[in-house]
Order: structure tokens, then C-alpha cells, then sequence
């Protein structure tokens, strides 16, 4: 039987990317309260920082291969033509939409 893994210790430190488009390094510390372990060293938070969101998020809607971090953000207008058969108010409201390297292999006239 494997071990669950325990919170971090305190003072315990990780540098992760801290958001998804420009990897920009973060310092997390692990706090009194932490009930989870620390990311591992270099991975990608799941969130996209103030700048970037300012800049790409407020026209665009991010689409992101969740297991490679490739991605590609396109205009609002574009989102709403090619999904529109389906329900996008999530994506449309969270500005990030979780998709596969096939979709962004369309998206970007990649041909397989």
C-alpha cells in the first residue's frame, strides 16, 4: 500500500512556473496551515498571472493542453464560431478552456 503523502513542512520552499502563458517563477513556501504538499519543482500552476491576463485574456480565451502546457489563445469571436455547438459559457466565463494537442494541432493548421 502506498504512503499518502503529507503537507509540506513549514519553511519548506519550491520555485514553480506561476502562470500558464508566460512562466513567469514563482517562490511558494510552505506555510503553518499547508494541508498539501508543494508543487514539485518547475511545474505550472494552474492559473494565469495579472499581466498576462490583462493582456490576452481580456478579448481571447486561452486553450491549454493541461498535460504538456502547449497553448494558444484565440479572439472571443473565433471561440464562439467554432464551439458553437456546444456549451461554452464555463470557458467563456473562466476565460480558459482545457483541450488536447489534436484541437490546437486544427487550430494552428497543423495537419497530421
Amino acid at each position: 500500500m502506498e504512503k499518502q503523502k503529507k503537507g509540506a513542512r513549514l519553511g519548506e520552499v519550491t520555485i514553480v512556473k506561476g502562470c500558464m502563458i508566460c512562466q513567469e517563477e514563482q517562490i511558494l513556501l510552505a506555510t503553518r496551515d499547508q494541508r498539501q504538499p508543494l508543487p514539485e519543482k518547475d511545474s505550472i500552476l494552474p492559473q494565469v498571472c495579472e499581466k498576462c491576463s490583462k493582456k490576452y485574456l481580456v478579448e481571447g480565451i486561452l486553450l491549454i493542453n493541461p498535460n504538456n502546457g502547449r497553448l494558444i489563445v484565440i479572439k472571443e469571436e473565433a471561440f464562439k464560431k467554432i464551439f458553437s455547438d456546444t456549451d461554452i459559457d464555463k470557458a467563456l466565463k473562466m476565460r480558459i478552456c482545457f483541450t488536447d494537442d489534436e484541437l490546437l494541432d486544427k487550430l494552428e493548421g497543423r495537419k497530421k
